[in-house]
């Protein structure tokens, strides 16, 4: 009886211990999760995201540009005077308006 007592602590604690979602094997890609709303300020403008879709905004007129993207955008930013976006589905980032340019990223 006394060595199961002794047991008993380590038991408990395996209970506890986190089990894997998935196999090692079975390597599923993470479910995209766009969010509500975000935004990036500049001196030159204003970016966001609302729902996937993003705008950007250039002073003065503050006037907003909103392209149609390969698939749906979850961060933008600025980075010497260009808006950027982030389209994970796609794998890449790329300018929001002025000079079309993009980068491919990976993992």
């Amino acid at each position: 009886m006394r060595p199961l007592l002794c047991l008993t602590p380590l038991l408990l604690l395996a209970a506890c211990a986190p089990v894997p979602a998935t196999s090692p094997g079975n390597a599923a890609r993470p479910a995209l999760t766009v969010p509500a709303f975000d935004a990036a300020f500049s001196p030159d403008g204003v970016a966001w995201v609302d729902a996937g879709r993003a705008c950007v905004a250039r002073v003065p007129s503050y006037r907003p540009v909103c392209p149609r993207l390969p698939g749906p955008a979850v961060a933008v930013a600025w980075n010497g005077g260009d808006a950027w976006v982030a389209l994970p589905g796609a794998g890449m980032v790329l300018t929001l308006d002025l000079a079309a340019r993009s980068v491919p990223v990976g993992r």
